[in-house]
């Protein structure tokens, strides 16, 4: 799919049209999430394609992720063991 400047876009009124009723709408909002909104629409415009590779690798670095993993891979043979030793206890 080919990006198209929103400049040349054929729904560009359409679009600015929402811009307008968007606008409208945060004018009614909180000064303070007004302005955050605003910020991070403009961060995630700024955002390089490569930046959700980047969130991906910094998640892959956390403890959390590793230990889920751990556990998920843990679960089974443990499940599968304490079953057996149980088996074996009762006979």
């Amino acid at each position: 799919m080919a990006i198209i400047p929103l400049k040349d876009s054929p729904r560009k009124d359409q679009l600015q049209a929402l811009h307008a009723e968007l606008w409208d709408k945060l004018q009614e909002q909180d000064e303070e999430l007004a302005v955050r909104m605003l910020e991070d629409g403009l961060k995630s415009l700024e955002r390089e394609p490569a930046a959700k590779l980047e969130v991906v690798k910094n998640f892959l670095r956390t403890k959390g992720f590793w230990i889920s993993v751990t556990l998920g891979v843990l679960t089974v043979p443990l499940l599968f063991i304490l079953f057996v030793w149980a088996a074996l206890w009762v006979e």
